[in-house]
């Protein structure tokens, strides 16, 4: 192999290794002899032209990654598995869209119990207005959500972090009204 990685393809030998896989193949000595200590692979894409393209032929060389994988690792000792992964330059960007719905629904439903049980010691552990406030926020969210999609705005990074501080400044809002009505409220009962 090590012969094949320094060949210049020529007349005599067109497929000898060193034009396309010189830089590529790392080898290791070990006990006198050579072996692979990394290597990589060579595949191409479709042309991509929006952000579900580019999103999905990310997950899509993260399957072929794994079947392959799974296909050299098969039958190998665990401490002798390789780790194949996909890289790209423009992966990095498109990372976030393959868990996004995940992250958005966590994200927010941390922000929601925290309002809710800040809400709910602030107001005197009254658990109508608490709800009440919930509910709010809440209807806010699906509002923008359905704003969002009637403009074809997509949820990405940015707009996830527009959600939870949607949910902040929201709360920040009602909290005067809030606290004005539940005051009238209690002077109306004494």
């Amino acid at each position: 192999i090590e012969w094949f990685l320094k060949a210049n393809p020529g007349e005599k030998c067109p497929s000898a290794g060193h034009a396309a896989y010189g830089a590529s193949v790392k080898l290791e000595n070990i006990g006198g002899s050579n072996s692979v200590k990394s290597s990589n692979m060579m595949a191409f894409h479709s042309i991509l032209k929006t952000s579900k393209d580019y999103y999905m032929a990310l997950a899509r060389a993260r399957e072929l990654t794994d079947n392959v994988m799974e296909f050299v690792n098969n039958g190998t000792d665990p401490e002798e598995h390789v780790n194949i992964f996909p890289y790209s330059v423009f992966y990095v960007f498109y990372e976030q869209y393959l868990t996004m719905w995940r992250d958005t629904l966590q994200s927010l439903s941390i922000s929601l119990v925290a309002i809710f049980l800040v809400t709910f010691v602030l107001m005197g552990f009254d658990l109508v207005s608490s709800c009440i406030n919930l509910l709010i926020i809440v209807l806010i969210v699906l509002n923008l959500g359905g704003l969002m999609y009637w403009w074809h705005i997509t949820l990405n990074a940015v707009s996830l972090v527009n959600f939870s501080d949607g949910c902040g400044y929201q709360r920040r809002v009602l909290q005067p009204h809030d606290q004005s009505f539940l005051c009238q409220h209690r002077e109306g009962q004494n």
